[in-house]
Order: structure tokens, then C-alpha cells, then sequence
């Protein structure tokens, strides 16, 4: 049987190179494909080198923020118009989390975050720069590297985003209690903040900036098409909205992301509700804004002089 099936084999073998590999068309087709593989091959060697580091080393470094500050207590830091430096100064020296164009209020305070974290992948493209200067640990979304293209920048580390398409996910997408895993986007960086203070540990959560009041009325949806004929709509600011701590945040002509506020409330409701189970409480220090969901505390209370107690 075994001498059959190696007599078939060579016949066949002979058929494929006589009368079908060398026929020109076939030919073609093949080095086609040859090089549209070569290719594909290529670009994600590219990618994977514009990340610089390897998913492996990239999971050890987050591996080793798994409850490395169990019990402390942080800040996260949102970028609402509430946010004063002053308030900042106050918190120096607190663990704390910064986000996204954050940097704009550095000159007026000696304050730094402990953490920051980039997920819009345009706030990233337009303020490289600006971030690559920032010391602390740069938390960057997968989304962010790989729809622009740029390198993952020194001391940082990068975290798998995934979309949450509402139409698709009907249910709230769960809680990150690995960080090596997927961390889900639900329109908010200050969510996913959360999610890394959580996995850090930290039992005591502050929320500061975090007004949750957005007004787009100064945005314009633009329709365009690319050099692919393909429609692509673009949001681009056309006046000035008081949605930043800073004008300078945001720029006219600016092409920006809208944050769905449905979806970025219910992760907040999930986060709220989870942290109980887990033994974390989260105030909102804000001074102001429309984020109820989690319990009011002014900040002087937090800093009062038995923080030693709050802790």
C-alpha cells in the first residue's frame, strides 16, 4: 500500500510541475501571491519593531504593577475645566494618575503624575512630543501605536484596548482585573485609569477634573473621502468649548474623538459597583461637574492632617 501511495505521489508530483506550474497564468498568480506575502510579512515586522518591545517583556513590565501599591491610596486625575493646579500643589507627593494632554498645566505647578496614560490615538499623534518629555511611566493603548504608527516611547508600556462597539456588545464589558489582558475602552481614559488603579492595589481612589459636563456644540462633523474612494467622517473644532482645564487642550481646527457619555456612565456605574465587591472605595473629590455616581468628598477633607488615618 505504502509503495502505491508513493507511486501516485510522483505521478502527481510530475502532472504539477508538467502541465499546471508551468503554465505562464499560474506562474503569475503564484508570484503574486509570493509577494503580497512577502509583503504582509514585512509590514508586521514593521509594526512589531515600531512598538520596540516584545508582547513577552511587555507583560512582565505590567505583571510587576499587579498590587505593587496594595493599600495606598491614589489620585486620578481627569481634565475637566474644575481642575485647578492649586489642587494639584496639594496633592504632591500622592500617588496619582495623569492623562492625555494633562502636560498643559505643568507650568503652573510643581506637581507631576506618578502614572500617565495615553488612549487616544490622535492625542498621541498631535502632542508626541509633549509626551515623550513627560518622566513618569507612559501607559499607551495598543490603539494609540499601532492607527498612528509611532513607537511605543522610552519608559513605556503598553496596554491591549479594546472597542467597545455598543451595537455589537449589548452587555457592559467586565471589569480589568488582569492588565495583560484586554483593557476595554468605554469612551473615557479616566475609566481605564481606574481599571490600572485597581489592578495596582490601591484601596482609597480619588477622583479630581472629572466633571463629566461636555459640550459639543463647537464640533463639526466633516464627510470626506480618501484616496481609496472610501467615505471617512472626521469631527473638527470650529470654536472654542469650555471643556478643558485650558484652552490650550484643544486647538480650532483640531480634528478630535467624541466620547459616547451613555457608555462612558455605565462604565463608571460597573466600576462603582465592582469596587465594593473588591473592598476599594472611589470618591469624587471634584469640585463640581455632573458625575455622581461615586461619593462626594471635598479634597481639604482628604488632606486633612489625619491622612495618616485615611489611608
Amino acid at each position: 500500500m505504502e509503495e502505491v501511495l508513493k507511486r501516485i505521489f510522483i505521478k502527481v508530483k510530475f502532472l504539477y510541475n508538467r502541465f499546471i506550474l508551468k503554465n505562464p497564468l499560474i506562474r503569475e498568480i503564484e508570484k503574486d501571491y509570493q509577494s503580497k506575502n512577502n509583503e504582509l510579512k514585512k509590514e508586521r515586522e514593521k509594526k512589531y519593531l515600531e512598538n520596540h518591545i516584545p508582547y513577552n517583556l511587555n507583560n512582565y513590565r505590567l505583571i510587576n504593577y499587579k498590587n505593587k501599591y496594595f493599600g495606598e491610596r491614589c489620585f486620578i486625575i481627569g481634565n475637566g475645566p474644575s481642575l485647578k493646579a492649586k489642587d494639584l500643589e496639594k496633592i504632591t507627593g500622592e500617588y496619582s494618575f495623569g492623562a492625555n494632554t494633562v502636560f498643559k498645566i505643568f507650568k503652573d505647578t510643581s506637581w507631576r503624575p506618578s502614572f500617565y496614560f495615553v488612549e487616544d490615538s490622535l492625542v498621541y499623534e498631535n502632542h508626541f512630543k509633549e509626551i515623550k518629555k513627560i518622566e513618569a511611566p507612559k501607559f499607551v493603548s495598543s490603539i494609540a501605536l499601532e492607527w498612528q504608527k509611532l513607537p511605543l516611547l522610552k519608559n513605556g508600556i503598553k496596554f491591549f484596548d479594546y472597542l467597545y462597539y455598543y451595537n455589537h456588545y449589548p452587555e457592559t464589558p467586565p471589569l480589568t482585573v488582569d492588565f495583560t489582558k484586554e483593557v476595554w475602552c468605554m469612551y473615557n481614559v479616566g475609566a481605564q485609569m481606574i481599571n490600572a488603579a485597581i489592578y495596582m492595589g490601591f484601596k482609597k481612589i480619588y477622583l479630581l477634573g472629572f466633571d463629566f459636563s461636555y459640550d459639543f456644540s463647537g464640533i463639526d462633523e466633516v464627510t470626506t473621502k480618501n484616496d481609496k474612494g472610501e467615505v471617512e467622517t472626521k469631527f473638527i473644532v470650529k470654536k472654542k468649548m469650555k471643556n478643558h482645564f485650558s484652552d490650550e487642550c484643544v486647538t480650532i481646527g483640531q480634528e478630535v474623538y467624541l466620547t459616547d457619555t451613555k457608555y462612558a456612565l455605565k462604565a463608571f456605574e460597573l466600576l462603582q459597583k465592582e469596587s465594593k465587591n473588591l473592598g476599594i472605595k472611589i470618591y469624587n473629590a471634584t469640585g463640581g461637574g455632573k458625575l455622581e455616581i461615586f461619593e462626594r468628598i471635598k479634597l481639604d477633607k482628604v488632606l486633612e492632617p489625619t491622612k495618616n488615618e485615611e489611608k
